[in-house]
């Protein structure tokens, strides 16, 4: 996963509800440092994840478990 710690936007598609979706992700980061991701559908914010030793976790959000590493995923294979 890539570690960029600058503020940046770009796209996935993820399963979210059964379908594929289109989702932005804004890669940003906590006052100290800690890398985290916005994820928008639309103009709506969905979920906010950080990968933590390996496993995808949700901040804020309600994904469920499938979704959130579905997104997980794309993030990761979008970051190498």
């Amino acid at each position: 996963m890539t570690r960029d710690t600058g503020s940046r936007i770009f796209e996935v598609y993820a399963d979210l509800g059964g379908k594929k979706q289109q989702l932005q992700i804004k890669l940003t980061e906590t006052t100290d440092g800690v890398p985290y991701y916005i994820c928008l559908h639309g103009d709506e914010e969905i979920a906010q994840i950080r990968e933590e030793d390996g496993v995808w976790k949700q901040l804020w959000g309600d994904l469920n478990e499938a979704e959130l590493q579905h997104i997980g995923k794309a993030i990761a294979e979008r970051s190498l």
